[in-house]
């Protein structure tokens, strides 16, 4: 998440500056105008002057009058203004991530498309890169940025070339491709140096800092920054240097250089205070807040992220109110307020299910609409047939008189009907694909859900180990934290693979068993595990008892079978034999007395547990101690 957020923040040359020069002018004048003002063409100015001046202190009330006089250019047919105001609106709904932004560029597109514009439809194909990048699909960002790239190099364009080259970069930064990204950040300071473009030189040096901070390269990020720092200063480009302030202070944070970082960060927050309604103050004031939760002040850290949230619900950015509400319940949990903590973490996975929610509905939406418009071309079609056939049949009984005149056209008309015929099973054929679809998708996203609260649940459960000293309590919870983890594993699989019914037992318990090896520290040559599990795959009813059963045994092993032993061998059977499963798991280590198991079993809760699974799958089961302890499991099938 702090990566993503960063990339977000100092990717350089993602938008132009939403408010421009007219920002300036007094709101109020503009008002007057508009009030006077009868000629349409410049009612559209004025509203875009008006639009421009909220842009980047209230983006919604932007959007109404971009609307407005999107409106006007309708009834006057004004494609290439009307473009120029759907970018606008296109590039404030990116920026507050809303996933709408990528259909109102698309109208822009068509605009450009019917005007011949190359250069405007290489700016809407860079801004849905942008758009697609906000929502994480970045081989879709990749693609239309290629596309607006190809554009700029055939109209010679070197500015936009290179703001383009800035983006692709990033791109690779994500990917940890990062020799792939400095190679791509060098062209675009080549082309900016041929351009003499000192300012652009500047952020392209700042761009490649922030990089060397992902490559772990702190001399090289410290050297590209300060001569970016050098160049602003020059220019005596406060914005920019604040800027750079900040990168400075974020790639000092990331190399846990505490102390200098807080000075760069206080020297940004000091320009960013004036203008909070700009979206670096926000990251400044979490960055500060990193630090206060580092040096203890957690009542510091807590008045720092309630600010940068607050000014996040003015403006809808998504990313970085999450950000902040898990930031602070981290500092409320410090400060024992643990309802509070528990609060603003539930929102902030409220709003991460609302924002996977809001995606899929739009998606839901497209669908619709295309089908909509599949079934208006199909009935039209279907119309002009029957004319097409009507005017046929009537010139035909004029030509062809008799019986070889009915037998022809009755011929046509099976031939129709056939072909109508198979359209109507072709139509619900899809419509049945997309049901089962959307039903794969409704399953993943239960099974993903599900994840998460479990996930959440053993985040719970680490927390409160921290601020307990009994040792017993602190076994019995991570015990359940380690319980908890198996079924988040199996969830995990079913959310991934194709196959949302069943569970493959193989893949499920060789990584149960190796999750168990590492959380116990045996990850090491002495002990050695030995496994022989077969590909069955199960239901979920079956799969999470089996699994809570294994993983109760396994922990055991792992905690007791060795305790006065170097070096020992754990072996995992899973098989199926006729009608049922054969569940075998045995160490050699100091073993278990089988006469006293019946006493264990009424004291170990983990041994209750597993008497109540093996009811539930009327299984039966036995446990040996000779030479080690031996368990054999027998499950139905």
């Amino acid at each position: 998440m702090l990566k993503y957020i960063y990339l977000l923040f100092f990717m350089g040359n993602l938008f132009f500056v939403t408010g421009n020069a007219t920002a300036k002018n007094n709101i109020d004048s503009l008002f007057q105008q508009l009030k006077t003002e009868t000629e349409s063409a410049n009612q559209i100015t004025l509203l875009q002057q008006i639009g421009d001046s909220y842009g980047a202190k209230q983006p919604d009330t932007a959007i109404v009058f971009y609307n407005q006089a999107i409106q006007k250019c309708d009834s006057r047919d004004l494609l290439a203004t009307k473009a120029g105001l759907l970018i606008k609106k296109g590039n404030i709904l990116i920026k507050k991530g809303e996933d709408k932004a990528i259909h109102i560029l698309s109208k822009a597109n068509d605009c450009y498309i019917k005007l011949g514009d190359t250069l405007g439809i290489a700016q809407v194909e860079k801004s849905i890169g942008i758009a697609y990048f906000y929502q994480k699909k970045f081989d879709e960002s990749l693609a239309h940025y290629t596309k607006a790239l190809t554009l700029y190099e055939k109209l010679g364009s070197l500015a936009n070339q290179a703001k383009v080259l800035n983006n692709i970069a990033v791109l690779y930064r994500m990917d940890e491709k990062y020799d792939r990204a400095i190679d791509i950040y060098q062209q675009s300071l080549v082309l900016k140096e041929d351009l003499k473009d000192s300012i652009g030189i500047g952020t392209t040096l700042m761009n490649l800092g922030s990089l060397y901070v992902d490559a772990e390269e702190k001399a090289l990020f410290e050297a590209h920054i300060e001569k970016a720092s050098t160049i602003f200063k020059a220019k005596k480009n406060k914005a920019l240097n604040a800027k750079c302030n900040l990168a400075y202070g974020r790639g000092l944070l990331e190399f846990e250089d505490w102390t200098q970082a807080k000075i760069y960060l206080r020297e940004a927050i000091a320009y960013y205070q004036d203008q909070p309604y700009n979206h670096y103050y926000e990251v400044a004031l979490n960055q500060l807040g990193r630090i206060a939760m580092h040096e203890k002040d957690f009542e510091g850290a807590i008045s720092l992220f309630e600010t940068g949230l607050a000014q996040n619900r003015k403006n809808g950015r998504k990313v970085m109110i999450e950000a902040h509400l898990r930031s602070l319940s981290l500092a409320k949990f410090e400060l024992k307020d643990y309802q509070s903590a528990y609060l603003f973490l539930e929102e902030a996975y409220a709003l991460q299910d609302s924002n996977r929610m809001e995606k899929r509905t739009i998606l839901a939406e497209e669908l619709q609409t295309k089908f909509d418009v599949h079934q208006k071309d199909a009935a039209l079609k279907i119309k002009n047939l029957e004319l097409a056939e009507q005017r046929k049949s009537k010139k035909t009984f004029m030509l062809i008189c008799g019986l070889l005149s009915l037998l022809l056209l009755n011929g046509l008309y099976t031939i129709f009907q056939k072909n109508k015929h198979n359209k109507l099973l072709s139509a619900k054929h899809q419509l049945l694909e997309t049901a089962f679809s959307e039903k794969d998708l409704l399953v993943k996203e239960i099974h993903h859900r599900v994840k998460n609260n479990l996930q959440f649940i053993s985040s719970l459960l680490s927390l409160q180990s921290r601020h307990i000293t009994d040792e017993n309590a602190i076994a019995a919870l991570e015990a359940s934290q380690n319980r908890v983890q198996s079924m988040s594993l199996l969830h995990h699989n079913l959310y991934q693979k194709d196959h949302l019914a069943s569970v493959n037992m193989k893949i499920y318990l060789e990584q149960l068993i190796l999750t168990n090896l590492h959380a116990y520290g045996l990850a090491t040559p002495n002990i050695e595990v030995k496994q022989d599990i077969a590909p069955v795959f199960l239901d979920i009813d079956r799969a999470v008892p089996i699994g809570l059963i294994i993983n109760e045994l396994v922990n055991n092993i792992f905690k007791h079978a060795f305790s006065n032993q170097n070096n020992g061998v754990v072996f995992v059977g899973f098989q199926q034999e006729e009608e049922k499963l054969i569940v075998t798991v045995k160490d050699n280590g100091k073993g278990v007395d089988a006469s006293t198991s019946t006493t264990l079993a009424s004291k170990s809760f983990g041994l209750k547990l597993i008497n109540l699974l093996v009811k539930k799958l009327n299984a039966t089961w036995k446990m040996s101690g000779n030479n080690g302890t031996s368990v054999l499991l027998e499950v139905p099938f």
